[in-house]
């Protein structure tokens, strides 16, 4: 069971981390003229079964909702629907764990 992750390549429009069990690759993109525009492509991850598996169905799914982001006053970035409301709420890595 494994945190999920993002990691985006913004000069190869690149995303790769991992759903909770398995290493997730794919692409993204952005509309012209939207700077806060977000559309995840295809994603291919490896095929481990474990248990972080819900979760990571969790995390997949969302991201096939994702149509933009905003980055919030506390530095956490949200993935929001079209409907604008928050998909996914990523935290940027410090490097100190959940309990620091």
């Amino acid at each position: 069971d494994k945190t999920p992750f993002l990691s985006f390549n913004v000069a190869d429009n690149a995303v790769h981390g991992n759903g909770g069990c398995n290493i997730i690759n794919g692409s993204f993109s952005q509309e012209e003229g939207n700077a806060s525009s977000l559309k995840f492509g295809q994603m291919i991850s490896t095929m481990m079964a474990g248990p972080g598996m819900e979760t990571e169905g969790k995390v997949l799914e969302a991201m096939n909702k994702v149509t933009s982001f905003v980055v919030n006053e506390d530095g956490t970035l949200s993935l929001m629907d079209a409907g604008n409301n928050e998909v996914l709420l990523l935290v940027k890595n410090t490097g100190k764990t959940l309990s620091e």
